[in-house]
């Protein structure tokens, strides 16, 4: 094959190999000095090459590459999706597999944002500083948080893109992304909780949703969702079982919101009093994924069944304003159990399973700061259990 190869014609092909004179090292030999040069596709299906001094060396190489082709090890990624085919087909299966007001977002993000960006462009054709600069636009003009979701939905797209083998990998690496503000929790005090529940005197329900949502801690569609069912008053225990959502029950927003939470013998009284005043409403509602069930609903909306998502943020609101309580949300409601219970030291283990959180780190993360310093308490230990014992 040395023979042939010597024979072999500079400049043209044999067999995946090309046949080149090297110009610098010719120059300085007087005379020709030949390599061969096998092309090839990298594993991100970009043309490329390399260049060996002997011709066994290359065919070596050519036969590697070869090898690798046919084991899927390495691909040749030629195809010509874009980002909008592959972006749909993605959306089709958030559309199944998501909550509808998860998806509506979604819809938006997708549409106003990152199709017009992306939308176009070949999935392989998309490098890292693109990705970059389109964040880094978005950073100027968009909320953080907005920014932050829309790059995670990118990301879960390019993600696809290389599940269905249509990139090699995925150009979201080390994005640099807008840091997250500190968003401090703001909880209502109970004397603001008793001051908008008196403007409500006449709003039963809206009230008792008021104090049941500042005593339990449950999310607002905790609330639209809740069933007599579900609450226990002589065991002191309200079950979290579903929540509500386009007037319709489905499941909680996560395996852990399914839960028990204690009822004190204050919020017992006043669940008591609002059932003995008719409180609630049996009713046959739809349930998402299943048959509809007739439940007893504690907080039906007035032409019955359940409530629509914005019914109780608007009286809500209302009362606040009548109330003197400003720049507040039905979700402050949440805050506000979360800071009586830290405020009487509960665990945080507890004050997790009770918000219906996934981690402790979630819990830490939003109410951590409502906790006092610990360094009185750090010194007020270190002195009673050395003290006493010297």
């Amino acid at each position: 094959m040395a023979n042939d190869s010597e024979k072999w014609e500079v400049g043209t092909m044999r067999n995946g190999v090309r046949k080149v004179r090297r110009a610098r090292e010719s120059r300085k030999a007087g005379k020709d000095v030949i390599a061969y040069k096998v092309p090839y596709r990298d594993a991100s299906g970009f043309q490329t090459s390399k260049t060996w001094d002997r011709w066994t060396d290359a065919k070596n190489f050519r036969d590697k590459v070869r090898s690798q082709k046919n084991e899927g090890i390495l691909e040749d990624f030629r195809s010509t999706e874009t980002v909008r085919q592959v972006a749909e087909q993605w959306f089709s299966t958030v559309e199944a597999v998501r909550r509808p007001s998860t998806v509506d977002v979604y819809r938006s993000l997708l549409h106003v944002h990152i199709l017009p960006a992306f939308g176009d462009a070949q999935v392989r054709a998309v490098r890292k500083g693109d990705i970059q600069a389109v964040v880094d636009r978005w950073s100027k003009t968009r909320a953080v948080r907005s920014v932050h979701l829309t790059y995670s939905m990118v990301t879960s797209i390019f993600q696809a893109a290389v599940d269905q083998g249509l990139i090699p990998r995925t150009p979201c690496t080390r994005i640099l992304l807008p840091e997250m503000p500190d968003s401090p929790v703001v909880p209502l005090t109970p004397t603001q909780v008793w001051d908008i529940a008196a403007v409500l005197h006449v709003q039963p329900l809206v009230r008792m949703m008021v104090l049941l949502g500042a005593m339990t801690g449950l999310r607002a569609g905790e609330l639209r969702g809740l069933t007599w069912e579900c609450v226990d008053l002589d065991g002191g225990v309200l079950r979290v079982t579903r929540q509500a959502q386009r007037r319709e029950l489905c499941a909680p927003k996560t395996k852990s919101a399914r839960r028990s939470v204690p009822l004190s013998p204050l919020v017992v009284d006043l669940l008591r009093e609002y059932r003995g005043s008719g409180g609630g409403e049996v009713c046959v509602v739809p349930v998402r994924k299943a048959k509809p069930a007739k439940v007893h609903l504690l907080f039906p909306a007035p032409e019955g069944g359940v409530q629509t998502d914005q019914w109780f943020r608007r009286r809500f609101d209302s009362a606040c304003t009548a109330a003197g309580v400003e720049e507040s949300n039905p979700h402050a409601l949440r805050h506000t159990f979360a800071a009586v219970m830290i405020d009487k030291n509960e665990n945080p283990r507890k004050l997790q399973a009770w918000l219906g959180h996934s981690s402790i780190t979630t819990t830490m993360n939003i109410y951590g700061k409502l906790y006092p310093s610990s360094d009185d308490s750090a010194r007020s230990a270190i002195d009673t259990a050395f003290g006493a014992a010297c």
